[in-house]
This record gives structure tokens, C-alpha cells and sequence, in this order.
């Protein structure tokens, strides 16, 4: 296969949130970088999520990712310069007994490292959502900043801020697979053919991607 002769610095497969949020980042970073979307963006799953904004986790991991995500859904204008569709309806937790030690524990520590999120009695609970039916819940947990936002208005937001800051986005454009040699992925192949040498690539095309799409120079 014959090479376009275009090249990138690193190279970011899918064009949903996860692979705009990633251009954008290493365009603020101020790494050259270029997303390949092999149809437009946020066509997959993002287009179709909820976008629940929220920051209750157990896994410290986790927890930590909507921390940061939420840092910057809640300042997406003032970051990007667009509109993100954020809307901070408050996020509420019906939380079992049994599960009540895990939760209070789990609240105590994110709002210990100063995020916004408390517990609430069940008679706290009703002033929220009035009308609630809550038997058998002995606590909630309440995020009264959290909410939901436009998943396609993110991805678009994310991609128009790091092309302004230099970074390319190619749509309608399938990547075949990645181009391996002796020493590790040097490109990728895209479905015309051509491919696109570069140093790194970060695929995040979520449920298209395949172990069969490594491919090797002829």
C-alpha cells in the first residue's frame, strides 16, 4: 500500500466524545495531532447517551474521572467557546439499606475533597422530589450541581476548539486498520489505501474496534 504522504504527530481514531475530548486536550497541550471519524462526529454511541453528568462513584478511579469531567462540562463555554447544553437539574440517590454504609462512606470522601455532594435524610429526600414514592429507602445522596448535557453539542465543541488550536479533523473517513513494523504502529492504513505515517495513535472507536484490523507494511 502506497503511503499519502500526509503525516501526524499522533493520530486519534473515532470521533465521539472520548476521541474529541482527547483532541481537544492534546491540542491545548499543544501536540499536533488529527482525528479520523469514519463518519461524522458523535454518529455512534455518543449521539445516542444521555449524558448524565454526576460524580458518585465507588471506584476511586472512576470517581475521579467525573471529577475532572465535570470541572470541564460545567466550563465548557468558557473553555471551548461553545455551547455544551449543561443543565444542572441536580442528580438524586435512592440508596437501600444495605447499601447505605458504602454510600455515606463513599460521600464523606468526595466531599471531603471538595465536591459537591451530600447526604439527605429520607424527609430531606421528599423536599426534593416531592411525590416520590420512597419505600425501602433508608438515605439519599444528593449532587444538587450535576445534571445532563448535549453529547453531540460536547463532541462538536471539543472538535471546533482544537482545530482552532490547530489540530485536524478528517470525517467520512474509515480507518482499515493500524500499520505495524519492527518497531511498533508507524501509521495507519485508511480504506482508500493510503496511509497516514505517525508516531502515536489512540483509537477511540469504541465497539468498531477489531484485534484483526493490525495490518503490516508489504
Amino acid at each position: 500500500m502506497a503511503s499519502s504522504g500526509e503525516r501526524a504527530d499522533v493520530i486519534v481514531v473515532g470521533g465521539g466524545v472520548y476521541g474529541t475530548s482527547i483532541l481537544y486536550h492534546l491540542a491545548t497541550a499543544g501536540v499536533p495531532a488529527t482525528l479520523i471519524e469514519r463518519h461524522r462526529l458523535a454518529d455512534g454511541p455518543t449521539g445516542r447517551s444521555s449524558a448524565n453528568v454526576r460524580l458518585h462513584y465507588t471506584t476511586p478511579e472512576m470517581a475521579e474521572i467525573a471529577w475532572r469531567s465535570f470541572l470541564i462540562t460545567s466550563r465548557f463555554r468558557e473553555l471551548t467557546g461553545a455551547d455544551n447544553g449543561f443543565m444542572q437539574v441536580g442528580v438524586l440517590y435512592g440508596v437501600q439499606r444495605e447499601h447505605a454504609a458504602i454510600f455515606e462512606a463513599n460521600v464523606r470522601r468526595l466531599a471531603a475533597a471538595g465536591e459537591p455532594i451530600e447526604t439527605r435524610t429520607v424527609a430531606e429526600m421528599t423536599d426534593i422530589v416531592p411525590g416520590f414514592v420512597l419505600g425501602g429507602i433508608a438515605m439519599g445522596a444528593w449532587e444538587p450541581q450535576s445534571g445532563y448535557a448535549d453529547p453531540v453539542g460536547t463532541s462538536l465543541g471539543f472538535a471546533d476548539a482544537a482545530r482552532r488550536l490547530g489540530a485536524t479533523v478528517r470525517v467520512d473517513t474509515a480507518v482499515a486498520g493500524l500499520v505495524v513494523e519492527r518497531r511498533g504502529v508507524t501509521g495507519v492504513r485508511l480504506a482508500d489505501g493510503a496511509d497516514i505515517r505517525t508516531r502515536r495513535v489512540i483509537v477511540a472507536a469504541g465497539p468498531w474496534s477489531r484485534r484483526r484490523s493490525t495490518t503490516s507494511p508489504p
